[in-house]
């Protein structure tokens, strides 16, 4: 890269490498960089980098970028702090005017620039975070030196009158038998099951009724071989038909709450708030709820600042208004058991977003997550074929004939494909019924 004057420049040119000492960036090598920020953080350094803006403003939605990383949210969200912590980024706003009103538009700044020479310009803050040794803990001598090797978990003997300590280390008499070999030494390996005849070191003085030989395990759950009454047979083994999960009978899904939308207007931003505080109220209290319902209502009322401030704050950290109201209306009911709704202020106050907001991404999966719906048919047949599984077990059953036997007498016919088939019509019937609920905009969490 050429950092130097040419003829052919303007005479007011400025080197970039100029340019970033006067915007305060410092040089570090690409490779401390990478190996300080681990896989996950260099991987998103990347990302932000690449979809960033040429002035640094980076606007694109995390749901985004967890969909393009294949991470999850929580891990997402983690890897943005830590950039954000370490200086590479920060928070900024820039003013927008929507239908002629003026609001800010929140998004991540980038505090870094790639150079061509294997080095990247980062902020002092960024270099400070490189060069501080954390190793062994923050305090001073804690730890071992890096590089050095352990030597083993001290133990203490005593040699006559006093005590000395070594380290301990690995024995071969601890894991071998003379002899035999190594996976003899392990505990009940070579062990045989007792018959049951009520004389064993069980206990019982009577055979147990209902158990037979078939059903006992040789060896242990780890290594030893398990007789064929161990376990029910597999799907498709002598007519056991398959198993009634996801793939052959869905459930109905409830996605989780939605994200603000990007462009919205103060009032709309403002009106999904309120609605996801009376939908989640009147789910709890199970009484209809009033709260700023009328229109143009919310612009004139007292809490239209607070309101508004709350819709800017949850665009900014990217938060699922309705996760929100839920997460703070469990604990107002774990606060103060005896109220019933909880104040609109209390709920949407920034100061609580602000505070405790690492508390809330830590819990928001529970508020967030899609939820699946089983009908009472769909439950009927997952409680049909685990009876089912269960006799099977039981008795025991490995021929063609015990096996028929058990799943005529659970699925006679083709009671088991007439069951699916009567679950996954409920299913798909439920189903609409969510999507058109949810388009209305009714509140279905």
């Amino acid at each position: 890269m050429r950092l130097t004057k040419t003829a052919n420049q303007p005479a007011d040119f400025v080197p970039r490498h100029e340019r970033f000492k006067k915007a305060g960036l410092q040089p570090v090598p690409v490779t401390k960089l990478m190996k300080k920020l681990g896989p996950k953080g260099w991987r998103l350094l990347q990302h932000v980098e690449g979809y960033a803006k040429k002035g640094g403003q980076f606007y694109r939605y995390r749901w985004k970028t967890v969909a393009e990383l294949g991470w999850s949210e929580a891990a997402t969200k983690k890897q943005f702090r830590k950039l954000i912590a370490v200086g590479l980024m920060r928070h900024a706003a820039v003013p927008k005017v929507l239908a002629g009103v003026k609001s800010w538009r929140n998004y991540r700044q980038v505090c870094f620039v790639f150079a061509e020479d294997s080095t990247v310009w980062v902020t002092a803050k960024t270099k400070l975070w490189l060069e501080t040794e954390r190793r062994g803990g923050a305090r001073p001598g804690a730890g071992r030196p890096r590089g050095s090797k352990s030597k083993g978990v001290p133990q203490t003997i005593k040699q006559g009158a006093a005590y000395t300590t070594r380290p301990i280390q690995p024995d071969a008499s601890l894991y071998f038998v003379k002899g035999r070999p190594p996976e003899a030494a392990l505990p009940f390996e070579d062990s045989k099951p007792e018959a049951n005849t009520g004389t064993g070191e069980s206990g019982f003085s009577a055979p147990v009724p209902g158990l037979t030989e078939t059903t006992s395990v040789e060896g242990t759950s780890l290594r030893g071989k398990m007789t064929s009454g161990g376990r029910p047979p597999p799907p498709g083994f002598n007519g056991v038909p398959r198993f009634p999960g996801p793939t052959v009978m869905p459930p109905a899904t409830v996605p989780g709450p939605p994200m603000l939308p990007e462009g919205l207007g103060d009032e709309e931003a403002v009106d999904r708030l309120l609605k996801a505080y009376r939908g989640a109220t009147e789910a709890r209290t199970k009484k209809k709820c009033w709260v700023l319902s009328r229109a143009g209502e919310a612009r004139k009322s007292k809490h239209w600042p607070v309101l508004l401030a709350a819709a800017r704050k949850l665009e900014e950290f990217e938060w699922r208004p309705g996760a929100w109201v839920m997460w703070r209306l469990d604990s107002w009911a774990e606060m103060h058991p005896r109220s019933k709704e909880a104040p609109l202020k209390w709920v949407f106050s920034v100061a609580a977003m602000e505070e405790h907001g690492g508390w809330f991404e830590s819990e928001s999966g529970h508020y967030s997550a899609p939820r699946i719906i089983y009908n009472p048919l769909a439950q009927d047949v997952l409680r049909r074929y685990q009876a089912m599984q269960m006799e099977l077990l039981v008795r025991g059953a490995v021929g063609e004939a015990a096996v028929k036997q058990v799943v005529e007498k659970h699925w006679p016919g083709d009671a088991y494909r007439r069951a699916v088939a009567a679950a996954n019509a409920r299913t798909q019937e439920d189903q609409m019924l969510i999507n058109r609920r949810i388009q209305r905009g009714d509140w279905v969490w």
